[in-house]
C-alpha cells in the first residue's frame, strides 16, 4: 500500500517552477556566489498537508555549504508554518545533466 504524504497542487507546481527558474537566471547572470542572494523557493504547506518543499539553486562553488544550506531552508519553514517535515532539492544551475543535485528530507523535532 502507499500513503500519499504530500499533494501540492498543479498551480502551485507551475508557480513555483516559474519562481525557481527566475532564480536560476539572475544567478547565472551574475555568473558566481553573491552575499545575500536570493536562491530558494518555499511551498509553505496548507494545514492539512505538513509536508514543505524547498527547491534551491546552488553554484558548483558552494557545494562545500549545501548541507548547512538545506537545513538552514528547512529551519526557517519550520519557523513559519506547521510542516511536520519538508523536502529540500537542491540544483546545480549548471549542470545540465542532472535535474537536481542533492535532495534529503528533514523533520521537525
Amino acid at each position: 500500500s502507499v500513503r500519499q504524504v504530500h499533494n501540492c497542487p498543479y498551480d502551485d507546481q507551475v508557480r513555483l517552477e516559474k519562481e525557481f527558474l527566475k532564480i536560476v537566471r539572475i544567478l547565472k547572470r551574475q555568473g558566481k556566489p553573491q552575499p545575500n542572494q536570493i536562491d530558494t523557493v518555499l511551498y509553505m504547506p496548507p494545514p492539512w498537508s505538513k509536508m514543505g518543499m524547498i527547491i534551491v539553486a546552488l553554484f558548483e562553488e558552494e557545494r562545500a555549504v549545501r548541507h548547512t544550506k538545506m537545513r538552514d531552508r528547512a529551519s526557517y519553514l519550520f519557523e513559519n508554518c506547521d510542516a511536520e517535515s519538508c523536502l529540500v532539492i537542491v540544483k546545480d544551475i549548471k549542470d545540465r545533466d542532472y535535474p537536481y543535485s542533492t535532495f534529503g528530507m528533514f523533520i521537525r523535532h
